[in-house]
């Protein structure tokens, strides 16, 4: 659904800085409030690089980890 959300130019970090390439690994932070991206291995720890998740983005991840 992210990934969609990008082609489709309607995803934005928290700095509000619209979202260019496909995500293809990501940290989700423990409460699942915001999703960290991984860039050539290395996580992009930077607040206002992450981006909010919403409840069906959440919900989606916790069905791929069962």
């Amino acid at each position: 659904r992210l990934n969609v959300m990008i082609v489709e130019r309607a995803l934005r970090n928290v700095a509000g800085d619209l979202l260019e390439r496909p995500i293809e690994q990501g940290l989700v932070r423990r409460d699942g409030e915001r999703l960290y991206i991984v860039r050539d291995g290395i996580a992009v720890l930077m607040v206002e690089q992450a981006i909010l998740l919403q409840d069906e983005d959440r919900a989606l991840l916790e069905a791929t980890e069962s």
